[in-house]
């Protein structure tokens, strides 16, 4: 009798002892990194316009909403760079109701990472986490602004850490997670089982412009980005990456075909344009080069030569090895700050990159990439007299073609939501106007 008591005891302290077992997170310090999560109000004015009956029209102002994270007893907020993109205000809540106005810090438009200010000295920052800290199939927490209707907490898990989606200029460095997010959490906080911040939630993937389902998943900055982004800031007041104004691709059979490489297969990245004015086109970095090597290292990933590149101090000098029409050549590149705005970019890149067009100074066609779409139809000859901008095409406003300018001017309203769309005007014939639609595909930059 006396040991079945004994290992009745035994099993009733085990039992007890299940949960906390099982429960392995730190609720407490969860909870104060609720605390540290703040709600971020935005008005913003559009920079677009739309069309209605009246003509076209300035888009009124609109309100949005998002989240922050406090990194600092004095105000400093991380964000994200698209919840507080073209605000003209900014309202910050905090968890005990609090609202401050704040002001823009600065932004990585590239990582979508933004640091705010409020005028507050008393505030909770988060605990920052490692990016090592973590792995596949741990316990996450997301807590953000969701639906805009208050801070709230969803439960999940890491799903992947080495995630590649290619995504705006660069090859985004996020990684996924299960919890459960919704409009309004982009900004906020994604926690691990210590309260401590690991990633900043961004967008969900789940479907394409055709809403095929390509993604079922969301989205987080990694903290290693957020970590760069705040030093940056408290060692110089300001971010600024470095770059030596090209365009490339990974090194597969398509692309190679598309940009009519005829070197050596050879592993590196192929530069499929060179911008003016940056220090590629300084250096004679060409299109269709193969880049080999950078300071002797080999890269086998888009973002690991992107990362050396853009981390380094503006003005370091690069060796670049390239092989260009099979002959293996040393360019040294002097870098500079990165100034990439999409719609500052020759139309003629676009154009190439996009349509796979090239065209002369008379606006006449002069090579047409063969793995492009425009490969596959009979294109008209001569200039291009006309273009209907994508925005414009369901009711077929035309601009009129007299030089480059006015396509320049013309091409930033065919930058639709997830494609590029415009029609193309080379005369009155039904055959001398050519619609084309494709994905609005951004490039890899370097």
């Amino acid at each position: 009798m006396k040991r079945n008591s004994i290992i009745s005891l035994i099993l009733l302290s085990l039992l007890f002892m299940l949960p906390c077992y099982a429960e392995d997170y730190d609720t407490g310090k969860i909870k104060e990194s609720i605390k540290s999560t703040v709600i971020i109000k935005v008005k913003s004015t559009p920079n677009f316009f739309f069309i209605d009956e009246t003509g076209l029209q300035k888009e009124e102002p609109i309100d949005s909403m998002g989240s922050g994270v406090i990194l600092s007893s004095d105000g400093i907020i991380v964000t994200n760079a698209h919840v507080i993109s073209d605000a003209s205000e900014i309202t910050v809540i905090t968890s005990d109701k609090k609202k401050y106005n704040a002001e823009i810090l600065i932004e990585d438009k590239f990582a979508d990472l933004a640091l705010i200010k409020i005028e507050v000295y008393n505030l909770k920052p988060i605990i920052l986490g490692n990016h090592n800290s973590f792995a596949m199939g741990d316990d996450c927490w997301a807590i953000g602004n969701s639906h805009g209707e208050g801070i709230s907490v969803t439960k999940g898990i890491i799903s992947s850490k080495d995630l590649i989606i290619t995504h705006l200029t660069l090859i985004e460095r996020n990684f996924r997670f299960s919890a459960k997010i919704f409009s309004g959490n982009s900004g906020g906080a994604l926690v691990d089982k210590d309260g401590k911040l690991i990633g900043i939630p961004t967008i969900k993937k789940s479907s394409d412009y055709k809403h095929r389902k390509v993604y079922d998943f969301n989205l987080a900055i990694p903290i290693y980005m957020v970590r760069k982004l705040y030093k940056n800031y408290l060692e110089s007041n300001s971010f600024k990456r470095s770059w030596v104004g090209c365009s490339i691709l990974i090194n597969n059979e398509k692309n190679r075909n598309y940009i009519d490489y005829e070197g050596e297969l050879k592993n590196g990245f192929l530069v499929e344009w060179v911008f003016p004015d940056t220090p590629g086109k300084k250096f004679n970095l060409q299109k269709n080069d193969l880049i080999l090597t950078v300071n002797g290292l080999t890269f086998f990933k888009i973002t690991e030569l992107q990362d050396y590149i853009f981390n380094k101090k503006i003005g370091t000098e690069l060796e670049f090895k390239i092989l260009r029409k099979n002959k293996e050549k040393i360019i040294k590149i002097q870098t500079e700050e990165l100034k990439f705005q999409p719609e500052e970019i020759p139309w003629r890149f676009w154009f190439f990159h996009l349509l796979g067009l090239e065209f002369d100074k008379q606006l006449r066609i002069i090579n047409v990439a063969k793995g492009s779409g425009s490969a596959k139809v009979t294109l008209p000859k001569g200039k291009i007299k006309g273009v209907v901008p994508g925005q414009f095409m369901d009711v077929m406003i035309a601009v009129n073609i007299n030089n480059s300018n006015d396509l320049q001017k013309a091409i930033k309203y065919s930058f639709l939501t997830e494609q590029f769309g415009i029609v193309i005007i080379w005369g009155n014939k039904p055959e001398d106007i050519v619609m084309f639609v494709t994905d609005y595909n951004l490039p890899f930059i370097l």
